[in-house]
Order: structure tokens, then sequence, then C-alpha cells
């Protein structure tokens, strides 16, 4: 197994236990339930969440949550983030909706169990990609031509979209090319 699966087996790994802790500390506050052995509603609670969790895992996985590279833009962290809390609320509200037999109706515990499960999966995704050292995932780039254009996207855009100018190049009409020592990373 190489190293990228590992990676991804441990996300994985993480997320369940982030999904399972997300949904005792919802139950613990909404029913006072602390035991280590929850009581017969919690033990619903689980049951029905392990079914909707798996939807869940997917979701992740679709938006891309198990990538090294989408953990280092935190635009696109945020932006995938928000659409799978909506998604996740919108399919534990139809599966509940579906599900006639289940004995839960539980607006409100899905509802922070999204919440507490998004911000813990943000919490997990900037923590990875610190340890895991992002930067080291920077493309670098050549610059040709160096003006006021250049510079503002260099400042404003080009960091946010994970690059780093290696070198500038100037054109010269003698030599071809002149590098230049204005801006590198």
């Amino acid at each position: 197994m190489g190293k990228k699966q590992y990676v991804k087996i441990v996300i994985l790994a993480a997320d369940i236990i982030l999904m399972y802790l997300s949904l005792f500390l919802v139950l613990a506050v909404r029913y006072g339930d602390l035991s280590m052995f929850p009581g017969p509603q919690s033990r619903e609670f689980l049951l029905q969440f392990s079914i909707i969790q798996v939807f869940w895992l997917a979701l992740l996985y679709s938006f891309d949550f198990y990538n090294e590279l989408t953990v280092k833009n935190i635009f696109l962290l945020l932006k995938n983030l928000s659409l799978f809390a909506i998604l996740a609320f919108a399919s534990g509200v139809v599966y509940f909706y579906l599900n006639l037999h289940s004995l839960i109706s539980p607006k409100t515990i899905l509802f922070f169990d999204v919440i507490i499960f998004s911000v813990c999966v943000f919490l997990r995704s900037v923590i990875f990609a610190r340890v895991s050292g992002a930067k080291k995932f920077e493309k670098k780039i050549a610059v040709v031509g160096w003006g006021p254009e250049m510079e503002e996207l260099a400042r404003d855009y080009l960091p946010h979209a994970n690059y780093s100018i290696a070198a500038v190049f100037r054109p010269n009409s003698l030599n071809g090319f002149e590098k230049l020592d204005i801006y590198t990373r």
C-alpha cells in the first residue's frame, strides 16, 4: 500500500471517529446521557445515523476530502464543506421522512450533528494540511514579463491558488531572456 492510500485510510478512519463523536456529543447534550452504554433511544439514533453516515462518507469522497491537495486551498475547502453540510442535512431529512418504521424523528439532532461534524471535518482538514506540510504541494511557475498587473496577480491570486513563483524572466533583445530577482518566494 502506497503512502497516498495510507493517508486516505487514516483520514477516513478519523472521519468515522469524528462522526460518532459528533453524534455522541449532540445526544449527550440533548438527553444528558453521558454513559458509556447509551440507553435504548440513543442506540436507535446510533443505528439510524450509521446508515446516513455511510452516505455522508460517500459525499466527503465525492467532494475530494480524501485528497491531500484539496485541504490546502481554504476557499475550495469551505465551498466543498458548505455543499457537503447542505447535502448531508438534506439526505438526513429525506432518509427520516421516507423511513416510516423509524422510532425517532431527529430534526434538531440531525441539524446539530451535521454542524458539529462539519466543523470537525474543517478542523481535521486544517490540522492535516499543517501536519502534512501542504506547502510542499505548491506548484512552482516561471513568469515571463513583469508589470503592475503581474505584481497584483502574484500578490492576490497566486498564493490562494497554491502557486509559487520560482523565477521571473524579462525579454532581452541581446540575450533572449534575462532572469530578474524581483519576486521569488
